[in-house]
């Protein structure tokens, strides 16, 4: 091949070719060793954040199932049941979810009580609003079947929502279901501190349920 030419083109084109395959080699270590960089420092972040939001659900479902059974062993509570007469009620936790915003991290909290029937009886957040059925919601169904308290997250009409949910028994007899819940963004906010944003997607087959409030 190089026969016909001189003695320098033989040295150089070698010498050339060798540069260029030494250039891409290079380009290619370089583009696996950022791209192992990437997929670690990702693999890192995920992991972080992993723990940051187990931490937090960890911490506010044991919150979220404390509050629900307190309050369902209060007498303004388990009388309103048993009496129909939601008066106490109103003035005692019409304004929950406000005084909630206002003393703690936690935001859009709400009580709301079922019948054992599974009829809205009061909300906190529509005292004037009740009587309609809640019996499609799994976590009130199992509570109602086990009476047993749970805390879980559920789609409702206000979007995901973190429900602690106890069975209100008055001698020995279950007279209602009290659901402490709150949306999800009571995590947001606590982890946007660690710098950590997040989105939520839901599947669109609770689309009917969904809305904005």
């Amino acid at each position: 091949m190089f026969k016909h030419h001189s003695i320098s083109t033989k040295v150089q084109v070698p010498l050339i070719l060798t540069i260029v395959l030494g250039f891409i080699v290079i380009g290619i270590t370089s583009w696996r060793t950022l791209s192992n960089m990437e997929e670690n420092a990702l693999h890192k972040e995920s992991k972080t954040f992993k723990i940051a939001l187990d931490d937090q659900i960890k911490s506010k479902k044991n919150v979220w199932i404390t509050n629900a059974l307190q309050l369902a062993m209060n007498s303004d509570i388990q009388n309103g049941l048993v009496s129909g007469d939601k008066s106490a009620l109103i003035k005692t936790f019409g304004g929950i979810g406000k005084m909630y915003r206002d003393n703690t991290p936690f935001k859009k909290v709400n009580i709301h009580l079922l019948t054992p029937n599974l009829k809205s009886f009061f909300k906190s957040w529509k005292p004037k609003s009740f009587g309609e059925s809640w019996s499609q919601y799994k976590t009130y169904q199992k509570v109602l079947s086990t009476k047993k308290a749970l805390v879980a997250f559920e789609e409702d009409a206000k979007g995901l929502r973190l429900r602690g949910v106890a069975p209100i028994i008055k001698d020995g007899k279950l007279i209602g279901i009290l659901d402490f819940s709150g949306g999800i963004n009571n995590f947001g906010s606590a982890l946007k501190k660690s710098g950590i944003d997040f989105l939520y997607f839901l599947d669109k087959k609770y689309a009917s349920i969904v809305k904005k409030n």
